[in-house]
């Protein structure tokens, strides 16, 4: 990463997490311009500060690019997945926390 990276970037704990959904590089066609962890925080930088796609700060890849994986994403159930994840990841943290509670 070659700039300077703004509050709502992902940390590296949370791209460990959410790397597994990223589709595989493809090993035919154009190599990547963008890496998916910029996409990402190009994604969650719209969605946390409520900004329009076209608002996007430069420094992150361009709105197109980000819009498009946010979009395909949605359609291929890559966020449903990842939200279910989380939510069982919480959940079993929680129970974790609620067991050492009792002891």
């Amino acid at each position: 990463m070659d700039r300077e990276s703004y509050q709502n970037d992902i940390s590296d704990l949370e791209w460990d997490v959410l790397k597994i959904f990223m589709p595989p590089e493809k090993f035919d066609g154009r190599p990547r311009t963008y890496q998916f962890r910029e996409i990402l925080n190009g994604v969650f930088y719209v969605v946390r500060t409520g900004c329009q796609w076209r608002q996007m700060p430069h420094d992150l890849p361009p709105w197109q690019t980000s819009y498009h994986y946010f979009r395909d994403w949605k359609i291929n159930g890559v966020w449903e997945k990842i939200n279910n994840e989380m939510r069982k990841m919480v959940r079993a943290d929680q129970k974790k926390t609620k067991n050492r509670a009792r002891l």
